[in-house]
């Protein structure tokens, strides 16, 4: 997984720290365990769960951030216009 600034997760940081926005990382899971690593986690905006998966948990908090990245941004446009 890439580090830097490239990541949802610092996307997701910078726009909750621009709109002061609470977030938090939740619960993780992987019922698959090692010989089937489906996890499943989630991350919480203002208490509001925004979901991903993957095959590693690392992963799978990317896609979360992700999620919850597109839903800011259709919420609020103006103030995320600048992030890709």
């Amino acid at each position: 997984m890439p580090g830097g600034n490239d990541t949802y997760r610092h996307k997701l940081n910078t726009i909750c720290s621009r709109l002061k926005l609470n977030n938090k990382k939740g619960e993780s899971d992987n019922p698959g365990g090692d010989k089937n690593p489906i996890w499943t986690c989630k991350i919480y905006v203002n208490n509001i769960p925004y979901e991903g998966t993957g095959t590693s948990k690392d992963g799978a908090f990317e896609q979360a951030a992700k999620t919850a990245v597109y839903r800011l941004k259709d919420l609020y446009p103006q103030e995320t216009a600048d992030i890709s």
